[in-house]
């Protein structure tokens, strides 16, 4: 009945079951780039990993020191959590391989150029 009552606590900021934040974050889109802002305080940039395809990104990174919270309703536990961890899509298709990154006073900001792919197509 303990189970019952305790499992299944996730939501869109965190998954227990994995020890992990998911970091709020911004995208902010213009002509040339699509930079994505993540508010990762605690995080140890030497342990931040960043990955990404031309349509998704996913970032991961261990706590300085681990940040406890209280879950759950009526029946609470506390739950530690050690690293953040985040998958997103990313609204347009860049270039990954152009990409860079920064980690500044617990922001983590990745700035990818757009791709300009494409293929004129020919009317007959």
């Amino acid at each position: 009945m303990m189970e019952e009552a305790y499992g299944g606590i996730s939501s869109d900021l965190c998954e227990p079951s994995e020890g992990c934040l998911k970091p709020l974050y911004r995208i902010e889109v213009d002509e040339n780039y699509v930079t994505v802002t993540f508010d990762m305080p605690g995080a140890k940039k030497d342990e931040i990993r960043v990955s990404a395809t031309e349509e998704m990104l996913a970032v991961e990174a261990r706590l300085v020191e681990p940040v406890a919270l209280m879950m759950g309703g009526p029946l609470q536990r506390k739950v530690s959590f050690t690293k953040y961890m985040r998958r997103i899509r990313l609204p347009a298709k860049v270039d990954p391989e152009r990409a860079s990154a920064t980690y500044s006073k617990g922001l983590l900001s990745i700035r990818f150029p757009l791709e300009r792919g494409g293929k004129a197509i020919s009317i007959e």
